[in-house]
């Protein structure tokens, strides 16, 4: 699969335990800079094949945890 066929991945607190548990290292690969060969075994690569564009774009979702407990207006 060339390159520029995967157009990023979506990754959860889960990500690192499932490509290990397909046998592979999170710092093995990261220290290879093959992120694309974890991210796939993890299940969370996105690949969409050629777009024929040449956009660079970097979307960050996080969510806080809802049990963390927050202070109260005026408190914190």
């Amino acid at each position: 699969m060339a390159p520029h066929e995967d157009a990023g991945a979506l990754i959860d607190g889960q990500t690192v335990a499932r490509g290990e548990l397909a046998g592979l290292a999170a710092r093995f690969c990261l220290e290879r800079f093959d992120s694309g060969r974890f991210l796939e075994t993890s299940g969370d690569l996105l690949h969409t094949g050629p777009t024929g564009t040449n956009v660079m774009d970097l979307v960050i979702g996080y969510r806080a945890d809802s049990r963390v407990a927050r202070p109260q207006n005026g408190s914190g």
